[in-house]
């Protein structure tokens, strides 16, 4: 990205958490963004109330899942800005359980929105993005991504997929002038962290020591990330490292799992009683 340009952005998963962060401040820097979420009803009412300018930030339903609005996505922007310059990966899922209580559902759900919806998005932006010879797509995984966590094995084996995902199309997409970026956050402070807070199967996720703020990831995403063209992002580093040690080492990783469950309880329990508080 050369200082002052204005960007053509897609970003998905718009209507809340990182995403809707993420549109905010790229129209902030007066970037141009096409910002889309499968509820569309959900999306505008966000934008109404972010009081997003309808001449840089435009909507677009569109489900992950489905090729048909990949593909209408993707028109719409090459009808309105004649290129697509940054594709920003954000919507996901997540359902915490235990293997034994896991559904077909929830494997489909899961596989489907974070792996299939990501794969898809790179598709689309790279048969634009190869005609240009230059674009930066950038995927959110997880640092669950990094490090298996048991209870919440769908959701980590998904990201993972994702993960490895980009780090391929990073090597066939270079040449043409293409970067893609994967970051990997801890816990972010949006409604999907909320929603764990009723499972003991996701204890696990508690146990880290500060929960990320969806505007300080956005941040990262929407200055670092788009100036640096990183090949992999770990927020916070210093976790990063460490859930690459579990990933590199099973066998201490199912030793500390139990103290970290343990810890992880407790955390979770007191967010539950200060949400019953309030």
């Amino acid at each position: 990205m050369t200082s002052g340009s204005s960007l053509i952005c897609l970003v998905t998963g718009a209507a809340g958490g990182i995403g809707q962060q993420v549109v905010r401040q790229l129209a902030e820097k007066q970037f141009h963004v096409m910002a889309t979420d499968f509820n569309l009803d959900a999306l505008k009412n966000v934008a109404k109330m972010a009081s997003w300018p309808d001449d840089l930030v435009s909507l677009c339903a569109l489900d992950v899942t489905k090729t048909g609005d990949w593909s209408a996505c993707i028109q719409e922007i090459q009808n309105r800005w004649h290129r697509l310059d940054v594709l920003f990966n954000i919507a996901g899922y997540l359902k915490p359980g235990f293997i034994e209580d896991i559904t077909d559902e929830d494997i489909d759900r899961h596989t489907m929105v974070n792996f299939k919806g990501v794969a898809l998005g790179c598709h689309y932006a790279a048969e634009v993005m190869k005609r240009q010879k230059k674009g930066h797509i950038i995927n959110v995984a997880s640092m669950a991504a990094l490090v298996p966590v048991p209870g919440l094995s769908l959701y980590s084996a998904s990201k993972y997929a994702v993960r490895s995902f980009s780090l391929a199309c990073a090597q066939e997409l270079k040449s043409f002038g293409i970067a893609v970026t994967v970051v990997c956050p801890d816990p972010v402070e949006t409604p999907m962290l909320r929603l764990q807070e009723d499972y003991v199967a996701a204890a696990i996720t508690f146990t880290t020591s500060k929960v990320l703020r969806p505007e300080n990831v956005a941040t990262v995403l929407t200055n670092r990330v788009l100036l640096k063209r990183p090949r992999e992002v770990t927020l916070p580093p210093l976790r990063g490292l460490l859930a690459r040690l579990g990933d590199f080492l099973p066998s201490l990783t199912e030793f500390l799992m139990p103290i970290m469950r343990k810890s992880g309880l407790k955390k979770q329990q007191q967010r539950v009683k200060i949400r019953m508080k309030t």
